[in-house]
């Protein structure tokens, strides 16, 4: 299975970066005050084995949605995601 990073270079280009590992620790402080949230939509794999899809995370950045998911899901795998 292809890693995030692969799932969205692959299907997300507009939205890859080549310095994804440093874009992906930018902090909240570092993003525009102004910035509109944008609608993530996920599905996951949990760390016991379960799928849940249509997890809705409203964010600045796709940086600070992988975050709050991430503290929603901790060890959780991103099978998917799309913007809404």
């Amino acid at each position: 299975m292809a890693s995030f990073r692969e799932w969205l270079e692959e299907n997300h280009p507009e939205l890859f970066d080549s310095n994804f590992d440093e874009w992906l620790q930018v902090s909240q402080n570092e993003l525009p005050a102004n910035a509109a949230l944008v609608k993530f939509i996920f599905r996951v794999r949990t760390s016991t084995g379960g799928l849940i899809g249509n997890i809705l995370i409203e964010a600045k950045s796709l940086p600070e949605a992988v975050e709050k998911l991430r503290q929603r899901y901790p060890n959780s795998q991103i099978l998917d995601c799309e913007i809404g």
